[in-house]
């Protein structure tokens, strides 16, 4: 186990994801156990709380309540106003549910996993304009805010300090 944390951020300013009810449907529409076995090959433990699962402060109970559950992604993309149309396609008014992902490509493993994350989306009737970015045109889009969701990477302190991740 180590202290790096990889996770799915959110545009919660402007977007898809600035809805509460859009993003609590991204909670359950990614396999975290999957990802970590076929991206990762098991080299890291899947985790829905930013807290290492191995810790005495990670909430089991609480982490299996955004446990992967495609019905209730659909159901809260559902309360957020999309509908499934009979293709499987979700819907917003006449405009199809599409996201902006993206990833920094200089690392291969963060980008198949962008990759698995774009797919488990896309099953579900999101339709994703996955982006493989250079580190600089990743960063930059992060500083503009050019993106709904991105895959990261925050290295903690051993003690499991989220300072560095959500600021200081």
């Amino acid at each position: 186990p180590t202290s790096a944390l990889l996770y799915v951020g959110c545009n919660t300013s402007s977007g898809r994801c600035k809805s509460a009810e859009f993003r609590t449907g991204l909670y359950y529409a990614f396999d975290r156990e999957t990802l970590m076995s076929k991206q990762l090959s098991g080299h890291g433990a899947a985790a829905a709380l930013p807290v290492s699962p191995a810790s005495s402060w990670y909430d089991a109970n609480l982490a299996a309540q955004y446990a992967y559950a495609p019905d209730k992604a659909a159901a809260a993309f559902e309360s957020a106003g999309y509908k499934l149309n009979k293709k499987g396609e979700l819907y917003y008014y006449t405009d199809r549910i599409s996201v902006k992902l993206i990833v920094n490509r200089d690392s291969s493993f963060k980008s198949d996993i962008a990759k698995a994350i774009a797919d488990s989306l896309e099953s579900l009737g999101v339709k994703v304009d996955l982006q493989k970015l250079s580190w600089n045109d990743y960063t930059k889009a992060l500083e503009a805010g050019d993106f709904d969701l991105y895959v990261g990477e925050v290295k903690l302190t051993q003690d499991f300090d989220l300072t560095e991740l959500v600021g200081k």
